[in-house]
């Protein structure tokens, strides 16, 4: 026997599952169930909402109104706005900041290869 004449045999003898009875039945049934489901409609649900909230908002105590106030404030207690003057902003010299920058990284890159370099010298025999 070859493979065809397996695949063959086992397409002429499909295996049959038993079913039991009644399990049609059941798959209609719940089939049924679930379109009963799908139909409830969405009111019923919003309208227990909307009923609740309403519940809540009507037992929520009442603010109190706010006084009105009908005389203005006195002038005494408010301050009169005085002008400042605009100052001249300062030099700035942005060509010492940049040199003291330079400065500052070419001393710190010597310090680090003084460190560093000792200690190469004495890795290598």
């Amino acid at each position: 026997m070859n493979e065809n004449d397996i695949d063959r045999l086992l397409r002429e003898q499909s295996p049959e599952v038993p079913v039991r009875p009644g399990l049609e039945t059941r798959i209609r049934a719940s089939l049924r169930n679930v379109e009963q489901r799908r139909r409830l409609p969405l009111v019923s649900i919003l309208v227990p909402a909307a009923l609740a909230i309403a519940i809540v908002v009507a037992l929520l105590p009442e603010k109190p109104a706010e006084e009105v106030v009908d005389t203005p404030a006195p002038s005494e207690l408010i301050e009169p706005v005085t002008e400042f003057a605009i100052e001249e902003p300062l030099p700035v010299n942005t060509l010492g900041n940049e040199a003291r920058a330079l400065r500052n990284d070419a001393e710190r890159t010597g310090r680090f290869l003084l460190d560093c370099l000792p200690s190469i010298t004495q890795a290598t025999p």
